[in-house]
């Protein structure tokens, strides 16, 4: 993969079209023909057929752009017998498709996704091959996240027609640790993440999440803890898993991936009947197939999480709210262990995040 950010024109003016697409193709050369990343798609049809749709069907996609798609991206009812019958083309969708800024709208919206797509990738290249335990991999992610965001910070405002000097039309980030003055063994490999945005006359909205981790072994089992399933489905839209694949070379690899915690309610049900009936206090835990489901995780923060119509994660309309929506949480589950929030748009309102959060952090950055 390619680190080289001068793809995009530094001359004055704003960039060609051309210029993000070969930015974008830069990030992901070969790999969407490969095996790992993108490219798995390629074998596990059901995560590439639903990241599509999360895509598709988000606010966030520009509906113009479909002039110049294939049938099977312009007409609904070919659209749901392709994805059904057929395998996607995740190459076209990838290298042609979301590597323009004109599938967005907001086009800016191409530097969070391309920022993301190229953090998963480095993440799942240099970091997930040494295996670490599920809290060290959360922390090689989110930093990539944050390295890749402040990167790709230039692009964003390039695209929303904003001088670069201009701070409120950039993708800003506040980043926070919750954990450090826990006891090492209760610190988890879970955080949170807020998306504040503002874009245009559009209303200002924050969307939360939480995402628990876990480990999809080679095999491809993760091992599901139901105490915390139930703990989560209390609030079902903040509560989600992501899934940090094994990075094989000989084989197919996926970056992370989304589910949410809603997907496993169904078995959550049967097993508190059952415990029901054994007067058991713990549902206890289940090894899942961690392959068969699911969205990736950079398309699911940019299409679906930060989508103010998006059903996925909470919407609420005060920062207040938002800390509350993502730290006020129930036994066996403690408040995420990292908190990142993601400003985007001109106009979104300085917010002391640091203070809102200031009885959960113990090192805020």
């Amino acid at each position: 993969m390619s680190d080289d950010l001068s793809a995009v024109s530094a001359a004055p003016g704003t960039p060609s079209d051309e210029s993000y697409v070969r930015l974008a193709t830069n990030i992901v050369e070969g790999v969407s023909r490969g095996r790992a990343g993108f490219g798995a798609f390629r074998q596990f049809s059901d995560i590439s057929r639903e990241t599509m749709m999360l895509v598709l069907n988000s606010g966030f996609f520009a509906n113009s752009e479909k002039r110049g798609f294939p049938a099977w991206l312009v007409d609904g009812e070919f659209l749901h017998f392709y994805m059904k019958r057929s395998r996607p083309d995740h190459r076209y969708f990838v290298d042609q498709v979301l590597a323009s800024p004109t599938a967005y709208d907001p086009s800016c919206m191409w530097a969070l996704f391309w920022a993301l797509a190229k953090a998963e990738h480095e993440f799942l290249f240099r970091y997930v091959p040494f295996w670490s335990h599920e809290e060290r991999l959360t922390g090689h992610l989110i930093s990539q996240i944050v390295e890749r965001l402040e990167d790709f910070a230039p692009h964003w405002a390039s695209l929303s027609g904003a001088p670069e000097a201009q701070a409120e039309n950039h993708c800003r980030l506040f980043y926070a640790d919750t954990a450090t003055a826990r006891r090492e063994s209760e610190t988890g490999a879970d955080f949170g993440l807020v998306i504040h945005a503002h874009f245009g006359q559009r209303q200002e909205y924050f969307k939360v999440a939480r995402f628990q981790a876990k480990k999809a072994e080679e095999n491809d089992s993760a091992l599901i803890d139901f105490d915390q399933v139930n703990a989560l489905l209390n609030r079902p839209d903040v509560g989600y898993f992501v899934f940090y694949h094994f990075h094989n070379p000989k084989q197919w690899s996926l970056p992370p991936t989304v589910l949410p915690a809603k997907h496993f309610q169904h078995r959550r049900d049967e097993l508190q009947k059952e415990k029901a009936q054994s007067k058991s206090t713990s549902l206890g835990k289940e090894t899942t197939h961690a392959r068969n489901a699911g969205y990736d995780f950079a398309t699911f923060v940019t299409f679906a999480l930060a989508d103010p119509a998006s059903e996925h994660g909470a919407y609420v309309l005060t920062a207040e709210d938002a800390v509350t929506e993502l730290m006020r949480v129930r036994p066996p589950l403690s408040p995420p262990s990292r908190v990142m929030v993601i400003t985007l748009g001109s106009g979104a309102r300085v917010v002391d995040w640091a203070e809102l959060l200031r009885e959960f952090i113990g090192q805020a950055q």
